[in-house]
């Protein structure tokens, strides 16, 4: 078995001789939101609750 680190990091190829395979592992990183969406989203539900308090009156 031959293991090999590519690409800066972010994967590895292993070749099993004896299984005669050719595998490629890669880490997967969630997304992290930035703090400007959380605030769009803030600023949507403010506008829908508005929205929703003048309908009300």
């Amino acid at each position: 078995s031959i293991t090999t680190g590519l690409l800066n990091g972010r994967g590895t190829f292993t070749y099993n001789n004896a299984a005669k395979t050719l595998t490629w592992q890669t880490a997967v990183t969630p997304a992290i939101p930035e703090p400007s969406t959380y605030a769009l989203g803030l600023v949507a539900l403010a506008a829908m609750g508005l929205t929703a308090r003048r309908k009300a009156k």
